[in-house]
This record gives C-alpha cells, structure tokens and sequence, in this order.
C-alpha cells in the first residue's frame, strides 16, 4: 500500500510544511500531493517556496503528484513537453 499526505504552500509556510513532513515520515508515506492551479508563476517568492518544498519532498524519496491544468501549462510554457517540463519541476 502507499500512502500519502497532501501539501498547501500557498495556506502554510515553508517552516510549516518542512516539520509537517519530517513528522510524517516517521510512517510509511510513499506520495504527496500538491495542487499547483492556485500557484502564480509571475510571484518569484511562490515559485521558490513550492520548489523547496518539492526538493524537501524528494530528499525524502517521496513520489510528488500535482494537479495541473491547461491554464498553468500554458502560464508555465510546458505545452508540447509536458512531461519533460513536470519532471524537470520535479514532479513525477
């Protein structure tokens, strides 16, 4: 079985989110997700702060999930290499 646990940056900061998930993985947690449609990718501090967190995420070996849409491909320029651009961000 693999669970997982969900992460909000825009409702919590960083300091927040970093103990949150180092108490979490004292269980057996496998996955996190985060939504990425309330991300504003012209706020420089947003887009650092929710790439820390994937980068905390995957320090710890965890499968990191996203939910996306076409407006913020669109936004991010990942149209045409969706998936190349995701996994650049860090997200599986």
């Amino acid at each position: 079985m693999n669970l997982g646990f969900s992460l909000y940056p825009d409702q919590h900061s960083l300091e927040e989110m970093t103990a949150y998930v180092k108490r979490l993985m004292q269980h057996p947690f496998k996955r996190v997700f985060l939504s990425l449609l309330q991300m504003d990718v012209h706020d420089d501090a947003m887009m650092e702060k929710y790439q820390a967190i994937i980068q905390l995420c995957k320090s710890k070996q965890l499968l990191v999930i996203a939910d996306i849409n076409q407006s913020l491909i669109d936004q991010l320029g990942w149209n045409g290499l969706l998936v190349d651009k995701a996994r650049a961000f860090g997200l599986d």
